[in-house]
């Protein structure tokens, strides 16, 4: 079966399940709408084009993180890693705000912020603005999340909390509890002044099973056929512990005048521990059945630390004149994100082994004496990593906005100063057993845990060593541990840097009213000057770290961004909407940082570029939304955005002369003053990609229902994209992180003070990553091909319930994990070249109660 029909099938399973679920959206549209007084679940949070998710919302969903809850909104798709694509441009290609004011990069070497770091308890509405206006920054050609905290209530008080906690039983022993709690207060304080302040923490536990996969080929004498090169069944653990505060203060000083003052400090503490057990063939293939005799047999344990903090501070305020309407916002932001990576491997090598591949998904390796025992598995070189990394970015802005007989004018600046500052202070290094002599897994072991058995007992993972027994061995170990200056230099130094980044911007826009015409004109142009600081790091010709020094550059980029928005009131219920804009994506520090590898071993060079321009994109949008008369909604949204100047490493040919570079010296023969080498960078290319798609989201209740199912309310949305992406293989592919289909569904019932949900997520096929050079696939090929990486179509169930016990007291449950099916990633073609299952099993139950006074 070859990759084109493979991939037809999926489409057209694809295809038939969206057709069945436009065939219910069509019923549930043409069903007559009546009272909904009683569906307090969901409310219509539609903007001008944005999508709102409401607190009441993430609630009902059990939602921990923004990351959670972000994925209910149509278009918006998240990979097996927790990347985020929205509208389908490729993996974080937005920013995100917290009440309008730019949150700090948490992300390693991007401008992201992370959504799964921050607690969506503290959070009152996620808006997902999907056309930016003249007076928003540029730099998001996906769109922008703004969070909003709770805001004071005026003239009452009130005082609100939560407690609840759960656990997965089949991971119980290995995750231990989740928790979560929240305590709110907001009223006034005098009779001008308004708080808001909260504090909640989380403790978000996950586990899974895992299987790896790598293919090699071999000749047995009729031709190349793939075999078997690696098997890796795992266990994986990821905890999260979110602390989270908000504070806001308003100030009514008069009618004409108010003030305000937010922030926010969000803490995330997230450890994610592999561990897993490696067969590896070594090339040692007597057959196709894949035997030998020369096996290493090894037990990995990878244990990853990172707390992320992050601050965020705004003031401002807004002054209403006899002619024109003033505001204005003074913000501070910094995030500060600290990482360390530490591998344990331990290892046997010349074991005779039998693989049984009976199922190619599943297939088994065994040791033909038994599996080596702990004391005969010896601890290899250590490696360890510690990255550092702080963002901060100060901004102002100012606006100041006209009414005219047409509608208003409105204009503003604003300025952006941003640091990123990276620092990798580890590398690999390795372990002097000639001081202690060598060491076995058997000393490792977590002495209070059973042995796991994993994907139905398939594979048994005979002992999980204990990370935090590990670290200290780790810590107690450094002095008797020899870095690989070679390696630390390569793969640290030349990403340290600090970029150093100032966006001014200015804007003029009209808001005009031609009833039932409205339409919104305006551009916004963006001067950006930068400075960056990197690293030279060079080497001898025998692949000998030499030396290291600082390095710097500078550059200045303008653009404009042109933007219209007409909006056409068909009638009191139907609105049309269609826009342009034009936006952008900056490339990320670590490219931009002017550092330089020479290495005359292979007389090449690789180097940043802080000449890169962004990617830009210019963007379609068309909406159509109607309202039902007692509630709910149904939208249809279509898309189209076309991007150019995308970024990609380049090899080139260079002429190096004699005196340049020093170490490239002993490569001079005496009568030579120029030798040839290569230069490896990144250039802007002339490649585009192009995305479009439709989006339909519907909200109704079935009050048109007999008996008890009149209330029921259902919540629905698909998305459909498609995308053409010209890569640096010269080739056409999709973008990656784009999926053709996502459905968010949800069907609730309320009555009285009794409510229930569940909640339904499905992402088709993902392709997640593009290779980069070709190799042989014999299963698919008699040549070489791109084994591109896909990963298969997610699918999750998730319900809640709840009861008000009391007007002030009400209880919860949610249950997620309800399908527990297994998530796989493959190259290529799935059934030739699976390369990773995933699988999460058991029902994770969680319970609390509410308390509003």
């Amino acid at each position: 079966m070859n990759n084109r029909f493979i991939h037809l099938m999926v489409e057209r399973n694809s295809m038939y399940f969206a057709s069945l679920f436009l065939v219910l959206l069509l019923f549930l549209i043409a069903a007559p709408s009546q009272d909904v007084s009683a569906q307090t679940n969901l409310t219509d949070q539609r903007n001008t084009y944005s999508d709102s998710l409401t607190a009441t919302q993430t609630k009902s969903f059990g939602d921990f993180s923004v990351q959670d809850a972000l994925i209910r909104l149509p278009g918006i798709q998240v990979s097996r890693n927790g990347d985020l694509s929205l509208r389908g441009t490729g993996y974080n290609n937005f920013y995100m705000m917290v009440n309008g004011q730019r949150m700090s990069a948490t992300g390693r070497n991007n401008r992201v912020t992370n959504p799964g770091a921050i607690s969506v308890d503290v959070i009152q509405s996620i808006e997902w603005i999907k056309v930016l206006t003249p007076d928003m920054d540029a730099d998001g050609f996906a769109g922008a999340i703004n969070l909003k905290t709770y805001q004071p209530t005026a003239g009452q008080t009130v005082i609100s909390g939560s407690l609840g906690g759960g656990f997965n039983p089949n991971y119980q022993e290995e995750t231990g509890a989740t928790g979560r709690s929240w305590l709110r207060f907001t009223g006034p304080v005098s009779e001008n002044l308004s708080l808001a302040m909260d504090v909640n923490y989380q403790r978000d536990q996950k586990a899974w099973e895992s299987l790896e996969m790598r293919y090699g080929v071999a000749d047995f004498g009729s031709g190349p056929v793939d075999v078997l090169d690696r098997l890796s069944p795992g266990f994986q653990r990821e905890g999260a512990n979110r602390f989270a505060s908000n504070l806001q203060l308003v100030y009514d000083a008069s009618e004409t005048s108010d003030y305000y003052f937010h922030g926010m400090v969000n803490i995330n503490q997230f450890q994610h521990v592999d561990h897993t057990y490696n067969w590896f063939a070594n090339g040692d293939w007597v057959d196709q059945n894949t035997t030998g005799t020369q096996a290493d047999f090894g037990y990995n344990l990878n244990f990853e630390q990172r707390n992320t903090s992050q601050y965020t501070f705004q003031a401002g305020g807004e002054n209403s004149f006899n002619d024109f309407l003033l505001d204005y916002q003074l913000g501070w932001s910094q995030s500060e994100v600290d990482r360390t990576n530490n591998l344990f491997p331990f290892l046997e090598t010349g074991v005779e082994y039998t693989l049984s591949n009976l199922n190619s998904n599943k297939p088994v390796a065994s040791a033909i004496d038994g599996k080596p025992i702990p004391a005969d598995m010896d601890l290899e070189e250590m490696n360890y990593i510690v990255d550092n990394y702080r963002d901060r970015e100060v901004s102002a802005r100012v606006n100041v906005e006209f009414p005219i007989s047409l509608g208003s004018l409105k204009a503003g600046a604003s300025t952006v100063l941003k640091e990123q500052d990276a620092n990798e202070r580890g590398a690999f290094s390795e372990y002097h057993y000639d001081f202690q002599g060598f060491l076995d897994l058997e000393g490792f072991e977590e002495g209070d845990l059973d042995n796991l058995s994993i994907f139905d007992n398939r594979y048994d993972l005979d002992r999980l060593a204990d990370p935090d027994q590990a670290l200290s061995f780790f810590e107690a170990s450094i002095p008797n541990m020899r870095l690989d200056e070679r390696a630390y230099y390569r793969d640290s130094e030349i990403y340290n840097y600090f970029g150093d980044e100032n966006v001014y911007g200015a804007y003029g826009m009209a808001t005009l009213n031609f009833d039932p015409f409205h339409i919104l004109l305006g551009a916004r142009i963006e001067h950006t000057a930068s400075s960056y600081e990197g690293r030279v790091v060079e080497y001898n010709r025998f692949n000998q770290f030499e030396d290291a020094s600082d390095t710097s550059a500078s550059a200045s980029q303008t653009y404009v961004f042109p933007n219209l928005q007409v909006d056409f009131e068909l009638n009191e219920q139907t609105k049309i909407k269609a826009a342009y804009s034009k936006t952008l994506s900056r490339p990320e520090f670590n490219l931009l940082a002017p550092f330089e590898l020479l290495t005359p071993q292979d007389t090449s060079i690789f180097s940043g570029n802080p000449d890169l321009e962004p990617i830009l994109s210019d963007n379609l949008d068309l909406i159509v939304d109607y309202k039902f008369q007692n509630g709910g909604f149904v939208s249809l949204t279509g898309f189209y955005k076309n991007m150019t100047g995308f970024i990609e490493s380049v090899t080139s040919e260079i002429q190096i002369n004699r005196g340049q570079y020093t170490y490239f010296e002993p490569l001079f023969d005496d009568d030579v003053n120029q030798i040839t080498g290569t230069r490896t960078s990144y250039e802007n290319s002339d490649n585009t990609a192009s995305v479009y798609g439709a989006e339909i989201a519907l909200q109704k209740s079935l009050r048109f229902l007999p008996g008890i199912l009149q209330n029921l309310g259902t919540y629905v949305t698909y998305t459909w994209t498609d995308s053409k992406f010209e890569n640096a293989r010269g080739d056409e592919t999709a973008i990656p992180g784009q999926s053709p289909h996502a459905i968010n569904a949800a069907l609730n019932y309320q009555e009285n003070r009794f409510f229930a949900q569940l909640s339904y997520h499905w992402t088709a096929e993902i392709l997640s990553d593009l290779e980069e050079n070709t190799q042989f696939a014999p299963s698919v090929s008699e040549g070489r091909v791109y084994l591109d990486r896909f990963q298969d179509g997610y699918q999750a169930l998730s319900a809640s319930v709840s009861f008000e016990v009391s007007e002030q007291v009400q209880v919860w449950s949610n249950m997620y994990n309800l399908l527990s099916l297994e998530q796989i990633e493959y190259a290529y073609q799935r059934s030739a070249y699976p390369t990773s299952i995933y699988q999460r099993n058991g029902i994770e139950f969680n319970v609390g109660v509410r308390v509003c006074l």
